[in-house]
């Protein structure tokens, strides 16, 4: 049975929300620098774990969302679970090609040299970062290309919003 479109649409709800909080908690250590600028640096790397989890749980939802408008049954999304290379591969060829490119583009800005190999590096390397860094204070030293991150999320983001109003037209 196909999932409806209101139930497929809460999806992008919650990809938009997390988006959102990344984007509000992205640059609190650039505002404690500024508020206490003698604060010691493990404390201001500690700052960038909300952003993180933020960030990483908007591209996943992102990317459930695209395969659910898409076609694609929530059985097939529970079988990649959190793993955003797994869910980034699901996608339709096109879809993927998409992103990839706006991510290229955005990682050439700080980096002419980004390459594809780099992006499939960032993307494995990157690929369970919710999982990895919503416990962070259990687990071991975790290291995050926060610049990919950002990058991937917002290329998720705009294909997103571009099957958001495919949604919205059929629904019309």
């Amino acid at each position: 049975m196909s999932m409806s479109n209101a139930k497929i649409l809460e999806w992008w709800g919650g990809a938009i929300m997390y988006s959102d909080a990344a984007v509000l908690t992205r640059d609190i250590p650039k505002i404690l620098l500024q508020l206490q600028p003698s604060l010691p640096g493990s404390n201001l790397q500690a700052q960038i774990i909300p952003y993180v989890v933020m960030a990483s749980f908007s591209i996943e939802l992102s990317l459930k969302f695209i395969l659910l408008a898409g076609g694609k049954d929530e059985k097939t999304l529970k079988k990649v679970s959190h793993n955003t290379e797994g869910l980034f591969k699901s996608l339709p060829p096109d879809l993927q090609d998409s992103i990839k490119q706006a991510t290229l583009e955005s990682m050439r800005k700080e980096s002419s040299a980004y390459s594809e190999k780099e992006f499939s590096d960032d993307l494995s390397a990157q690929k369970d970062c919710f999982k990895e860094w919503r416990y962070f204070m259990q687990g071991e030293n975790k290291s995050c290309n926060i610049k990919f991150l950002e990058a991937f999320k917002s290329a998720c983001m705009k294909i997103g919003v571009i099957k958001k109003n495919e949604l919205d037209a059929t629904n019309s």
